[in-house]
């Protein structure tokens, strides 16, 4: 395989390539916004055009095998570093992603930027050294993962409840920037947050306090913040979970959404109609619900009406289509993982979280569906360029250099600073009436 070209491309970038976040403010665009790196890729002189053809040609030097890894996020092990099975694991299928979960969270800073650190090392000892997204739930409230270790985050019902009573959205902003400068610090690159559901009959059991608001608007303004928050300072957000969670529980049950709550033009899909045509959405979590109002045969995770009819075709999305755990009894109740994943990648899903313990299976079955032609390799393609353009438009590869080449103290004080910062900002917030 020829690796030279591609590589030199690779490495023009890698040297040439800005920090995000620090390009002026871009002029109002046309709907839909930039992603979430287009900043950045302009700073650095490339076009999102090129930014494209590079993760093209980078994707074109993977085997068909390495493509089907990247569209995979894997969970990170049950333990605070990397045990010799997650080594073999990720060794084994080059993942695009690993998930850290609340028992992979160290109680300091420190060991969290180790177990980060020793990730990126396996990722970019591999061919071609694509770095992981590295993942974490950061919501706040309830869905919380480290413990008195970084700054805790209110509620999003609070947060919602602030906006409605007149607090400044720069205060909030403040503090979520912060977050986001927390999250980077410690090593992670995508934030699955936020919530933009607005909170209803069907949701409000599941969800509680998880949702901004009753009201699309207040969802849309809080949603924002945090989108705009992380895109600055490097941090790929997932909005979630579109169209909505539904009725019930997916970890047990298929949940279901009326016609009414969602299908094509229902209010309660105003935040994320917004969040991709001017707030610059770059990464959208599917629900594993059955949204009849949609598609009256698949739940949604599986559904091609909703993934490139609505998603791709209606809204213009250009950014990553991600599914919550394929595990999850909404999908497995009559059928394998494995063929919930080919089904999704088919339906125009581009990242499959798969958090149990063999994701060689997964990997296989999705490049199996390509040679036995029950999967076009047009659309496996289509979804590691997707991947690997954002990862380039983060300047991911430059964000895991620069980490490698600070000392822990170092970063272990700055991020002392910020948690200061962000604990003073979050105490201000949470205490007001």
């Amino acid at each position: 395989m020829k690796k030279t070209p591609c590589a030199a491309l690779a490495l023009f970038f890698l040297v040439t390539c800005a920090r995000p976040g620090q390009a002026p403010e871009a002029p109002a665009a046309k709907p839909p916004a930039a992603s979430a790196g287009d900043k950045a890729s302009a700073q650095a002189g490339l076009e999102s055009s090129e930014v494209t053809s590079l993760a093209r040609a980078i994707a074109g030097e993977l085997t068909l095998e390495e493509k089907c890894a990247q569209l995979l996020m894997l969970a990170a092990g049950t333990q605070t570093h990397i045990p010799r099975a997650l080594a073999k694991t990720l060794a084994e299928v080059p993942a695009g992603a690993v998930l850290l979960l609340g028992y992979n969270i160290a109680e300091n800073a420190e060991d969290i930027m180790r177990f980060t650190s020793a990730l990126q090392d396996i990722a970019l000892s591999r061919s071609l050294g694509i770095p992981f997204f590295i993942a974490v739930d950061h919501e706040g409230g309830s869905v919380y993962r480290f413990g008195d270790t970084a700054t805790r985050l209110p509620g999003a019902s609070r947060v919602g409840e602030l906006l409605e009573g007149g607090t400044g959205e720069e205060e909030i902003e403040a503090l979520y920037r912060n977050a986001a400068r927390q999250l980077s610090l410690l090593g992670f690159s995508l934030n699955l947050a936020p919530v933009l559901e607005a909170r209803g009959a069907e949701n409000r059991g599941f969800l509680t306090t998880r949702t901004y608001s009753e009201s699309p608007l207040t969802v849309s303004r809080a949603g924002g913040l945090v989108l705009k928050a992380m895109r600055e300072t490097g941090v790929l957000a997932a909005a979630k979970h579109f169209p909505g969670t539904g009725d019930a529980d997916p970890h047990s049950v298929l949940p279901r959404l009326s016609p009414r709550a969602a299908s094509p033009g229902s209010p309660g899909l105003q935040p994320f109609s917004e969040a991709v045509f001017s707030q610059g959405l770059a990464a959208l979590m599917l629900s594993h619900a059955a949204a009849p109002g949609f598609d009256t045969e698949l739940p949604v995770t599986l559904s091609a009406r909703v993934q490139q009819g609505f998603l791709r075709e209606t809204l213009g999305f250009r950014g990553i289509i991600l599914t919550d755990d394929i595990n999850m009894k909404a999908l497995t109740h009559d059928r394998a993982p494995e063929e919930a994943a080919v089904m999704a990648v088919a339906a125009g899903a581009d990242m499959i979280m798969y958090l149990d313990e063999y994701a060689p299976r997964v990997r296989d079955a999705l490049a199996n569906a390509v040679k036995e032609g029950l999967l076009p390799e047009t659309r496996v393609e289509e979804a590691a360029v997707r991947i690997i353009e954002e990862k380039l438009r983060l300047g991911l590869w430059l964000k895991t250099r620069d980490l490698a080449g600070r000392s822990l103290d170092t970063r272990r004080e700055e991020f002392r600073l910020l948690k200061e910062e962000g604990d003073a900002l979050a105490a201000s917030l949470v205490s007001r009436k």
